[in-house]
This record gives C-alpha cells, structure tokens and sequence, in this order.
C-alpha cells in the first residue's frame, strides 16, 4: 500500500509533497512516518527551558488525542546552538526518541541513527541525518537526510 510520498531534496535542503504529471506521486507508509517524526516539532516540555507555553511548538493533532508520546522530535530547541559533538549527539539522541514509537508499535524491530558532520565547510556545516529500519533482519527503510540542518535554521 502506498501513500502520498513527502520528499525531502538534498539539494534545496527542504522538504515537500512529490507530484508527477499533475498528480501526486506515492511512496513508501513507513518513510513517511520516519520523515514525520522527524521533521514535526514535538511540544517542549517542562525541563526543556522554554518558558512562554505559546513557544513549545508541538503538533496540533497531539491535542486531540490523550497519549503518552508526542508526534515529531525536539531537534527545532537546537536550532540556535553551533553545531559541536555535544549538540551532534543531542540531534541523534532527540531522532532516536522522535523514532521509537515505530519499535514500540511493533512496526519495526529496531533503527539505527546516524549523524555526521562535513567538517570541508567549518563556517556552514552540513549535517547529515541517515535512519535505517529493520524488520527482523530486513532492511525495510534506508533514508539520507543531507544538510537538513541548515534547512531547519534558515526556515525561521
């Protein structure tokens, strides 16, 4: 079963709605949702330091349904900070939560995330995000995500 595929463009450093000849194009449930979890601003919580309840983000949609994990990741709460290891591991750390409903539901049985920085451009660095699902031993999802960091920043 497909869905309407959401592409992420390595060059633009975005992400949209894919189209082919007017029409929208369908890819694959599952790197939706990665692409989901990843790239919604999951709500700021207590600890997070953001003080104004009108700035911890968050998708509307957690608001109509009681649940114990938020769609989206924290990665926006880092979107001011100089990319150093700490903040590198900080980026992985808030993927992997962001990702691990999808273990929890039983949709895959593990991922792997990974994160490296191209120290070629010491005054822009390029982060790059990849994310690999498994079923059992299967490779279900193979996902690269180039220079989404910069992509977020230059959003706001």
């Amino acid at each position: 079963m497909d869905d309407i595929r959401l592409l992420w463009d390595n060059t633009e450093g975005v992400g949209d709605i894919a189209f082919v000849a007017g029409d929208f194009k369908t890819g694959k449930p599952i790197e939706t949702a990665v692409y989901l979890s990843l790239f919604c601003d999951a709500r700021a919580d207590d600890s997070s330091g953001v003080v104004d309840p009108d700035m911890r983000r968050g998708w509307w949609g957690d608001l109509l349904r009681a649940v114990s994990h938020s769609t989206g990741s924290n990665i926006w709460q880092l979107e001011r900070e100089k990319i150093t290891q700490s903040i590198l591991n900080s980026i992985k750390s808030y993927c992997e939560n962001a990702l691990q409903w999808m273990v929890d539901n039983e949709i895959v049985n593990r991922f792997e995330v990974a994160i490296d920085k191209n120290i070629d451009e010491p005054e822009t660095p390029i982060v790059i995000l990849s994310v690999i699902l498994y079923r059992g031993d299967a490779t279900v999802a193979d996902i690269r995500y180039t220079d989404f960091w910069n992509a977020q920043i230059e959003e706001d």
